[in-house]
């Protein structure tokens, strides 16, 4: 039962750095689309953001030994609407920002209570 009860333990934790992780991801995106006020920018957009987000999602579906579907659907959206994006057009198009910015605010929204975050 001690087993059984570590294993469980270890397998919700190792879940709740995927959420965690991926959760970082999308916040760094989210920030540097920002754009602060009178289009000033706010955020800094740096080579590897997109590739970070695509390194971790690919990772994170590799890693999903337990095929938690609400993980796979987080990480599948995140993908489809972020890891697109080019870094270039990123840095140049203010609506690409605006938009981009909105739909990581909406994938972090959706990832709220699915997990527990540290204290």
């Amino acid at each position: 039962q001690a087993v059984t009860s570590r294993v469980e333990a270890a397998a919700k934790g190792a879940l709740d750095d995927s959420w965690r992780q991926l959760r970082e991801a999308v916040e760094r995106i989210q920030k540097a689309a920002r754009i602060g006020g009178e289009g000033s920018r706010s955020g800094t957009v740096r080579d590897n953001l997109i590739d970070n987000l695509n390194e971790v999602t690919t990772r994170l579906a590799r890693l999903n030994v337990a095929q938690d579907e609400t993980l796979v659907d987080a990480l599948t959206r995140a993908q489809r609407e972020l890891g697109g994006i080019a870094v270039e057009d990123l840095r140049k198009d203010e609506a690409l920002r605006t938009d981009t910015e909105r739909r990581a605010e909406a994938i972090l929204a959706s990832l709220q209570g699915l997990y527990a975050p540290a204290a």
